[in-house]
């Protein structure tokens, strides 16, 4: 239990996800759709893996960040929050490369909550963004 305290204390700030860490110390950037997508994905391997209901709860959590701060009108989801660095134009790439991009990352980890949960929010979202 205390590595995954301490995990989370160096990952997460108020809720939000940061991009690094290092040496013990959380890092100033935040994090991006393909973070929250990645460690949520691990975080639902972790409770498939374990049964354990917190790894869910932990992974459900990022995904709803995700969906409040990522998502595009379209349903599609932008790799920057809409509350983060203010740029001309938000980047969107759902294309893979060696490895997964944002958009792909979160829609595994939203139909791998809609698995293990059934709620069928997670796979609406899921579809849409595809």
């Amino acid at each position: 239990m205390y590595r995954s305290a301490l995990t989370l204390r160096l990952i997460c700030v108020d809720g939000r996800l940061r991009r690094v860490s290092r040496d013990g110390r959380v890092g100033a950037p935040a994090g991006v759709l393909e973070d929250h997508g990645a460690v949520a994905g691990g975080f639902l391997a972790l409770c498939g893996a374990t049964g354990d209901e917190r790894w869910l709860g932990r992974a459900t959590e990022l995904l709803d960040v995700a969906i409040t701060h990522f998502r595009a009108p379209d349903g599609g989801f932008f790799d920057t929050a809409d509350d983060g660095e203010r740029l001309v134009s938000r980047p969107r790439d759902p294309g893979d490369n060696a490895s997964p991009s944002g958009t792909s990352a979160t829609v595994h980890a939203l139909l791998a909550a809609y698995a293990l949960t059934g709620e069928g929010r997670w796979r609406d979202v899921a579809d849409e963004a595809l």
